[in-house]
């Protein structure tokens, strides 16, 4: 499983990673970025938010769940 950071600080709420993810992870809240389902993040195979953000303000990582 994926985890995503979205840098608030960096995030201008302009929407690319809502419109460019094929499975609807992100929504704009408060003029921001927020990752509101991260189950369903493709991930590795993906990545097309973290591209297609130019101010390089979301990073994803990989989440190990504990067994």
């Amino acid at each position: 499983m994926v985890k995503i950071r979205v840098d608030e600080s960096k995030c201008t709420g302009c929407g690319d990673c809502k419109f460019i993810c094929p499975v609807g992870v992100y929504e704009i809240e408060k003029g921001k970025a927020v990752p509101v389902d991260m189950e369903s993040c493709c991930g590795k195979t993906c990545r097309l938010c973290v591209e297609y953000c130019w101010k390089e303000a979301i990073q994803q990582t990989e989440r190990h769940n504990a067994s």
